[in-house]
C-alpha cells in the first residue's frame, strides 16, 4: 500500500516515551487518541449550517452536536449546562427554534458506551436537567441497539429483555429531567420514543399531549405520534389520516405542520422501497410534495440511488444536509454517491461527519474500512512521488477516520515533517485554536528537533484552550525534549487529570527516565 518510510517522526509526547533507536527516532506506533483531531469547543455554544430559515420562518442554523459531545468527552461539565440551557432557553423564547431543544440532547442519543462514565460524573456532578436529559437520551440510544432492526415478533429474546432495561433507566433519567424543566422538549418525545417501542400507544398520546401543553404549535411531538400509528406498530393510515386532519387547522399559523400530512406516503415508500421501482419513488414524490422534510429526502434519495437516477438522489442528498447539516444517514449516503463520482475527498468529509455524529454506527463499519484503506493508498502514492502537498488530505481525512490507526498516523505524521513548518505556520496562524492544525506543525517542528518552538506553538493553543487535555499532552513531550523534564511531567499529570489514558501510562516511564538521570 504504497511507500512505508523507514524512520517516522510523530508528536513529541510519543518520542519522550518510547524506546529509541541508535539514531533517536522512535521505535513504535503512537499512543491512542479516542477523540483525534476534533476541535475543542470554544466557550460561546456553537452552530452549523446557514444563517437563512425554512418553512414557517425556522432557522437552518442548527446546535452543533459534534462539539457538544466533545464537551462531554473534555468532561467540561459547566459548559455542558450552559450550553443546554442556552439551546433551550431560544426554543422557549421562540418556538420556531424547536430544532435547537432537540438536537441538543440528540448528541447524546448514540449506543457509545463510553459514553456512560462521563455521563455518570456529570449527573453526580452537577444533576440537573441537562445532565439527566443527556444521560436519559444515550440510556435511549442503548435500548434501541440492544432491541436491533427486526420486527417485534423476530427480535431475539435477550435483545428485548436488555432493551425494557434501558428503557427503564432512561424513563427515570428523562421523567426527573422534566421535573426540573417542564418544558425539555427532547425528555418528552423520548419518552414518546420509549412508550412507542414498547408498544404503549396510550402513553405515546399521554406524552404527546404533555409536550404540546408547554409548546402547542411544535412539530416533532406530532411527529413522532403519527410514526406510532403507522400499521406496522398497530395502527392504521386511516388513523394517520385523521390525526392529520385534526392537525390542519393549526397549519396556518404554524406553517412546518403541514409536513405532517407526508408522512403516511414516507411510510408507504419505506415499504416499496425494497423494490425500488416506480410504486416506491411515486410514494416519496407523494411525501416530498408536502414539503422538504429530511427524512422524505433522505429515503427518495435511497429509492433514486437503486433506480440509478444518481443525479436526483445527489440533489435530495444535498437539500437534506442544508436542511439537517449533521443528519448522519444523509452524510452515510451521500458519502456513497460522491465515492461512486469520484469524489474521494468529499466522500471522505461526510463519512468523517457521520462518524464524528456517531462513531459506533454499525452501518459505518465496512465503509470507514474501505475508506480509509483507499486514502491511505492514495496519500502514500502522492508522497511516493515526493508530491507531498498533494499527499496532505488524503492522510488527514484518513486520521480524522481512524483516530487510533497508529500506522495512519505516523505515514501523516512523516509527511508533514517532509513539508515542512513553512507550509504549516499560516494556517496555524489563520486559525490558531485548531488542535489539528497545531498538530501537524508540531510533527513538522519535531522532525528537525525544534522542540522548544513546539512548546511555545502549544503555550499560544492553551491560552486559547485551556481545558484541551490533549495540549497538555503534546506539549509535556515537547518540553522533555526541550530539556525540561520537570515540566514535562507537570503537563503530562495534567492531562492524565484530565482523561488522557495515554498521558496516566506515561507518567511511570517519564518519572523513572526522570530519576535515572
Amino acid at each position: 500500500m504504497g511507500i512505508r518510510p523507514a524512520t517516522f517522526f510523530i508528536a513529541a509526547h510519543v518520542l519522550a516515551c518510547q524506546p529509541t533507536t541508535a539514531e533517536g527516532t522512535p521505535a513504535g506506533s503512537a499512543a491512542l487518541h479516542r477523540i483525534g483531531g476534533l476541535r475543542a469547543p470554544g466557550d460561546a455554544p456553537e452552530f452549523v449550517g446557514t444563517d437563512e430559515t425554512g418553512i414557517g420562518g425556522a432557522p437552518l442554523r442548527r446546535p452543533d452536536r459534534i462539539a457538544i459531545a466533545t464537551l462531554l468527552r473534555f468532561r467540561r461539565f459547566a459548559d455542558l449546562d450552559r450550553w443546554l440551557a442556552h439551546y433551550q432557553d431560544e426554543f422557549e423564547a421562540d418556538p420556531r427554534k424547536e430544532e435547537w431543544a432537540l438536537d441538543a440532547f440528540d448528541a447524546f442519543a448514540i449506543a457509545d458506551p463510553t459514553l456512560g462514565e462521563p455521563l455518570d460524573a456529570w449527573v453526580a456532578a452537577s444533576p440537573g436537567f441537562a445532565a439527566h436529559g443527556a444521560r436519559g437520551a444515550w440510556r435511549l440510544a442503548l435500548g434501541l441497539a440492544a432491541r436491533g432492526t427486526d420486527w417485534a415478533g423476530s427480535a431475539d429474546a435477550d435483545g428485548m429483555a436488555a432493551m425494557h432495561r434501558h428503557f427503564g433507566e432512561a424513563r427515570v433519567d428523562l421523567e426527573r429531567t422534566i421535573e426540573l424543566r417542564p418544558s425539555t422538549l427532547a425528555a418528552h418525545v423520548h419518552l414518546m420514543a420509549i412508550a412507542k417501542f414498547a408498544a404503549d400507544p396510550a402513553t405515546v398520546r399521554a406524552h404527546m399531549h404533555a409536550a404540546l401543553a408547554q409548546c402547542s404549535g411544535c412539530y416533532e411531538p406530532r411527529a413522532m405520534y403519527l410514526t406510532a400509528l403507522e400499521p406496522r406498530w398497530g395502527g392504521s393510515y386511516e388513523s394517520m389520516a385523521a390525526f392529520v386532519a385534526e392537525v390542519a387547522p393549526l397549519v396556518p399559523e404554524h406553517p412546518k405542520l403541514k409536513l405532517l400530512a407526508g408522512f403516511a406516503a414516507w411510510d408507504r415508500c419505506r415499504l416499496a422501497g425494497t423494490d425500488a421501482d416506480d410504486r416506491a419513488l411515486a410514494a416519496c414524490d407523494e411525501a416530498v410534495a408536502q414539503g422538504e422534510e429530511p427524512r422524505f429526502l433522505v429515503t427518495r434519495a435511497e429509492v433514486h440511488r437503486k433506480l440509478e437516477h444518481d443525479d436526483a438522489a445527489r440533489a435530495d442528498l444535498d437539500r437534506a444536509i442544508e436542511l439537517s447539516p449533521q443528519h448522519a444517514d444523509a452524510r452515510r449516503r451521500r458519502s456513497r454517491v460522491r465515492r461512486d463520482g469520484g469524489d474521494l475527498l468529499g466522500a471522505a468529509d461526510d463519512l468523517v461527519v457521520a462518524l464524528r455524529v456517531d462513531p459506533v454506527e454499525p452501518a459505518l463499519k465496512e465503509s470507514v474500512a474501505w475508506m480509509v484503506e483507499k486514502l491511505s493508498y492514495e496519500g502514500d502514492s502522492r508522497a511516493k512521488a515526493g508530491k507531498h502537498a498533494e499527499a496532505a488530505p488524503y492522510l488527514a481525512a484518513a486520521a480524522a477516520l481512524a483516530p487510533e490507526d497508529g500506522d495512519v498516523r505516523q505515514r501523516r505524521a512523516w509527511n508533514a515533517g517532509k513539508l515542512g513548518p513553512a507550509v504549516f505556520a499560516p494556517s496555524v496562524a489563520a486559525s490558531p485554536d485548531d488542535f489539528d492544525l497545531r498538530l501537524m506543525l508540531d510533527h513538522a517542528l519535531a522532525q528537525s528537533r525544534r522542540f522548544a518552538e513546539v512548546v511555545t506553538s502549544w503555550d499560544a493553543y492553551l491560552e486559547l484552550r485551556p481545558t484541551d487535555a490533549r495540549a497538555y499532552y503534546e506539549r509535556g513531550g515537547a518540553r522533555w525534549h526541550a530539556g525540561q523534564r520537570e515540566d514535562g511531567i507537570v503537563d503530562t499529570q495534567k492531562a492524565c487529570d484530565l482523561g488522557i489514558g495515554e498521558a496516566c501510562d506515561d507518567l511511570p516511564k517519564l518519572k523513572a527516565r526522570l530519576s535515572q538521570g
